[in-house]
């Protein structure tokens, strides 16, 4: 059958379908899964070497050695079954998905795209059997996927554990399984009886398709699930208050405080579902779903706590202003609702399928996500008698707030015309700092929340993390996000003022070209360098202090390399056209980042880290050919038109935000390990424990800072303008020129040192000579390829031809079967 195929089927068959899908992309993940037996082992031979070290203080460690059967190798080994059962099931379920691709990428694209089930259809529930059947798989392997995930790294012998959790994970798996092949098989003898039937798809001009998949409401049985969830909540939670008062009180609340954002996404999606429908039946429909979903809820939970703090009214008071708070935000609520229904047909339908119903359902996958993830713990058998739990739940339930917030931004938002969002946030104003005072702090509340996420998400695998932290930085995250909110509220309702009194419509404002950033960031960047100088100075003179230890020196120290070098990438494309204080402000800050590596090339052969000294000499060495090459790229960018260099800059920011998105993260779920011990952060860089930890994330944010430069080198020459570009059909024939050659094992050696690095985040475990070995090679494989790509990218321009004779650019086809390293490091992180 796929020899039957057009030469343009089969080369898209066996380059995208079978060497991306396939090898690159379902085989990275399998291997990712793999790692996650690295971690739980990790986290045994350090528990297993505490054990030994308590049982050697007791003088009992003889009688241990006379009792135990097992190699100790093999005991650690079987304290991982639970992990090593997880992998296989969740590794089983995405062979099943790559395998019903790869069969079902022999028929011609027109066939296979007519059986996918339409996120429109779904919210009109607007399914044939196949496309229903197809979406029900697709949510119950999800869920089923979730629940194996929350497996992922868990230390405990999973056939001496508690049988209640083996029938689950059997049930979940089996389910997850038999939906995935039920769907697949039913999907395929689908797809095969059109295409033997020789079925055409031109049956239907795309104008009718777009009439008739028009959504002006959601279908009813959304919100009578949203009304039967927040019904089944509200009893439960009553039940669990009120009646129940023993352990399974305890398990019960904690269960049912854990799906409060799932109903509370439900509810949401239920209060905009039909917004067109302004009836008193509606709206009294509406306050009585209210009232008793978010007022019986507080009020149990006030009443309750008013008998647990023997009587004092507080609790009682609290309660009574939340509600009224709750109550007036709901108000607000029902006027944004009516807003919406006054969008025209157009713009509600983008407004109901893309923002509420698949941003609802992504915040609800999402927070489903974050809430396995916090059972980790609980998986471990630690349960919640002991309390060690709590901060886990707890950070889930703030993480869930958060998206759900930012979900209800992007709704505030989306409920105006787009003819009237001129006034809302770009990436141009950003770049600039054009912004208003309100705008600004806006922008820095925001961040602020995400980085409270980013820390309570990475506390979510500790153990024994304490819960006053946990508090304080998630109702630090919410106050913000509340602010936000509040923000949006309010810019949102005065735009929709004033256009609604002007007597015509303001002209269109024109489009911001950004000709280079603003000052602050370059003043930022070289704060950071200042920072960085001064550390690796007081960690080259060994100095101490009372509140910073030589050990926390050389640890912050390695945290804001990264950092750093990042800010580096923005000086150097600050003002590309500029030559005078720009151009010397840069070089400046160049040599203070010398300065700086030159400082820990001095510390560390004093302290006899030999190797460690020629590594850093060799990436001075390497930063300064870089930089040279750099310069460069910054000419060439600043011979590009001021349209094309505009889109340019603001690629750069957008890649400086993501990459220090990526830092926050692997920072935070470095120092998570810290978290787990009595004295908590205040021992940051003191010990051994949990230098694995610390180093993955340094060693990860350092290959993240070199991919995002070469996406950034990238960017300066158009892919439609180079000479090599190299795409899936190339790889498939292996028709690569030398360099490529090189940089594929370089970009493939990255990635598996950054798979192993990743599975030692949160783990305790000493810097081994394999941990730092794997980190090195990662590190000298991410230089090399940068520096390739540079090398290609000034070479090709050199021999460029005059724009007249330049080739014609590529089409949208080919431009989507690219290959590079940052989209198959996107492509291998798209299951979860």
């Amino acid at each position: 059958e796929v020899a039957k195929l057009s030469d343009s089927d089969l080369s898209s068959f066996l380059s995208l379908t079978v060497l991306k899908g396939g090898v690159l992309v379902g085989l990275g993940q399998l291997v990712f899964l793999a790692f996650s037996a690295i971690q739980c082992l990790s986290e045994a031979k350090v528990e297993a070497s505490a054990e030994a070290s308590a049982e050697a203080s007791a003088e009992a460690s003889a009688e241990a050695d006379t009792t135990s059967d097992l190699d100790p190798d093999v005991e650690l080994w079987h304290s991982c079954r639970r992990t090593l059962w997880s992998q296989t099931m969740l590794g089983i379920m995405i062979c099943i998905v790559i395998l019903s691709r790869l069969v079902s990428g022999m028929f011609p694209h027109k066939y296979v795209a007519k059986h996918v089930p339409r996120i429109e259809k779904i919210a009109a529930m607007d399914l044939n059997l196949e496309e229903g059947v197809t979406a029900l798989a697709l949510f119950l392997s999800i869920i089923s996927g979730l629940f194996l995930l929350s497996f992922y790294g868990v230390e405990d012998d999973f056939y001496s554990g508690s049988k209640v959790q083996q029938t689950c994970f059997i049930v979940f798996f089996s389910l997850g399984t038999s939906s995935l092949l039920i769907s697949a098989v039913w999907k395929l003898l689908v797809i095969r009886r059109d295409y033997l039937r020789g079925a055409a798809e031109e049956n239907q001009s795309p104008s009718d398709e777009q009439e008739l998949n028009r959504v002006k409401e959601l279908h009813w049985i959304w919100p009578c699930l949203a009304v039967i969830m927040t019904t089944l909540y509200s009893g439960s939670m009553i039940f669990a208050l009120t009646i129940v008062r023993d352990q399974t009180y305890k398990v019960l609340k904690l269960v049912t405080m854990s799906f409060t954002p799932i109903v509370v996404v439900s509810f949401l999606i239920c209060l905009v579902a039909k917004p067109r429908e302004q009836g008193r039946y509606m709206k009294f429909g509406l306050y009585l779903h209210f009232f008793s979903f978010a007022i019986i809820v507080i009020a149990t939970l006030a009443v309750e706590q008013f008998f647990i703090d023997d009587g004092k009214p507080r609790y009682v008071f609290m309660g009574i202003v939340l509600s009224i708070l709750l109550t007036i935000l709901f108000r607000y609520a029902l006027k944004f609702r009516a807003y919406i229904g006054e969008l025209q047909d157009e713009d509600l339908h983008d407004f109901l399928v893309r923002v509420l119903f698949k941003g609802g359902i992504q915040t609800l996958f999402t927070s489903l996500f974050v809430e396995f993830r916090s059972l980790k713990c609980i998986f471990e058998d630690l349960g919640v008698e002991g309390g060690q739990c709590e901060a886990n739940t707890t950070g889930a339930l703030y993480i869930s707030m958060y998206l759900i917030m930012w979900w209800g931004l992007q709704m505030v938002d989306e409920s105006l015309p787009p003819e009237w969002r001129n006034q809302k946030l770009s990436i141009q104003k950003i770049a600039m700092m054009k912004l208003s005072l309100r705008r600004g702090l806006e922008g820095v509340m925001l961040a602020f929340m995400a980085g409270c996420g980013v820390f309570l998400f990475a506390l979510l695998g500790t153990r024994g993390s304490s819960t006053d932290t946990v508090l304080n930085v998630g109702w630090c995250g919410a106050i913000a996000g509340v602010l936000c909110l509040i923000s949006e509220l309010y810019t949102t309702t005065n735009i929709r003022a004033r256009r609604l009194t002007a007597s015509a419509p303001p002209a269109a404002a024109p489009e911001e070209v950004v000709e280079g950033f603003s000052w602050w960031y370059l003043a930022l960047s070289a704060l950071c360098s200042t920072i960085l100088l001064t550390l690796c100075l007081l960690q080259a003179f060994s100095y101490e202090s009372s509140h910073l230890t030589g050990r926390q020196i050389e640890s912050l120290s390695y945290f804001m390399l990264p950092v750093v070098i990042l800010g580096m990438i923005i000086s150097v494309f600050f003002r590309p056209r500029a030559n005078g204080v720009a151009i010397k402000a840069l070089y400046v800050q160049f040599m203070t980042i010398i300065a700086a590596e030159i400082a820990m090339v001095i510390w560390n052969f004093e302290r006899g880290f030999t190797l460690g000294g020629w590594f850093t000499l060799a990436l001075s060495l390497l930063s300064c050919a870089a930089f040279w090459l750099v310069l460069k790229l910054r000419t060439l960018a600043a011979q590009r038109t001021p349209a094309d260099l505009s889109e340019f800059l603001c690629f750069v920011l957008k890649s400086i935000a993501g990459g220090a998105a990526s830092i926050l993260y692997f920072t935070f779920e470095g120092v998570a390990c810290y978290a787990q011990d009595k004295d908590g952060l205040n021992q940051l860089g003191e010990g051994y424990e949990c230098r694995n930890s610390q180093m993955g994330a340094v060693y990860l944010s350092s290959y993240v800072v070199i991919m995002t430069a070469s996406s950034v080198a990238r960017k300066v020459v158009p892919s439609e303008e180079r000479e090599t570009v190299l795409t899936y059909e190339i790889l498939a024939g292996m028709r690569l020129k030398w360099f490529q050659q090189l940089q594929g094992l370089m970009a493939t050696l990255t990635i598996l040192a950054s798979m192993f690095l990743f599975s030692s985040l949160g783990v305790k475990g000493d810097y081994s000579v394999l941990f730092k070995t794997i980190g090195y090679i990662g590190l000298s494989t991410t230089a090399i390829y940068l520096l390739i790509d540079i090398l290609t990218l000034v070479s090709e321009q050199r021999r460029q031809p005059a724009a007249a004779d330049r080739k014609p650019r590529m089409s949208a086809i080919a431009s989507e079967r690219r290959l590079s390293i940052s989209k198959l490091s996107g492509d291998l992180i798209s299951l979860v």
